[in-house]
């Protein structure tokens, strides 16, 4: 059975963003109103064209969710620490556990595994034939279909993913809290690695932008880990744990 991995709390958080609305309580009050219930119906009317575009027993639709502290804050303490300050809308817990429930009576299945993102289950699981649903541009780091926006898919190569992947080592990303290599926004690192064909060679021109920034391997290394969404093999699920990456080597 092929799957469709859906990114759960990526929409969650959407469709719960999209369902506050501002009020004036009058005296200068204003107060936001979290709409749970409209947020679970476009939610689920999403999650029914899903199954109705790619249906049983063909594919399975799976939520994929985080679960515990993700292994990256052990990697770099800053990662994700600015989310602190931003207060997820309505009660998003309360709406996750719903949205898991929602989708087990729709057929769905829910996987989540401690100490790792959703994006990393998608990464962990996706094989040939599967299709990732998701709004997150980190996917394009992972080979495979994705559905668009647009109803089409989109077949992404192993070398595209990694392309994509170590010039997000470069740039950084500011919302996840990585700053990556002082100076490189997407041209510059789009620029640097026009060159590489190889995995190999795409390591070695980033570590060499870091070092000539005046940063060494180990940080450029923790950059690289918080960047990189986990694959296929790189979780224990004896010890469940994630197996940390390591650069690749001639």
């Amino acid at each position: 059975m092929k799957r469709v991995f859906f990114d759960l709390e990526f929409y969650a958080y959407r469709h719960c963003a999209a369902a506050v609305e501002c009020m004036d309580w009058g005296d200068g009050d204003w107060c936001d109103v979290f709409r749970h219930g409209e947020a679970m119906a476009n939610l689920r009317q999403q999650v029914i064209a899903l199954l109705t575009k790619f249906p049983r027993p063909e594919y399975l639709v799976v939520f994929c969710r985080g679960q515990g502290t993700n292994f990256r804050k052990t990697v770099l303490p800053e990662y994700k620490a600015n989310r602190k300050k931003r207060r997820p809308p309505g009660n998003y817990t309360k709406f996750l556990a719903e949205a898991n429930s929602m989708g087990r009576q729709l057929g769905c299945d829910v996987w989540r595994h401690p100490g790792i993102e959703g994006d990393d289950i998608i990464g962990l699981y996706l094989q040939e034939g599967d299709v990732v649903v998701s709004g997150d541009k980190d996917m394009r780091t992972l080979a495979g279909a994705h559905l668009l926006p647009d109803g089409t898919v989109e077949i992404v190569s192993e070398f595209q993913a990694n392309r994509k992947l170590y010039e997000q080592i470069l740039t950084g990303d500011t919302s996840d809290g990585y700053k990556g290599c002082p100076k490189y926004g997407e041209v510059a690192a789009r620029k640097a690695l026009a060159e590489c064909h190889t995995e190999q060679s795409m390591w070695e021109k980033v570590l060499e932008c870091y070092l000539k920034s005046g940063l060494d391997e180990d940080f450029a290394l923790a950059q690289a880990r918080c960047a990189r969404i986990l694959r296929t093999g790189e979780y224990d699920l004896k010890a469940q744990t994630p197996v940390l990456w390591n650069p690749p080597v001639t």
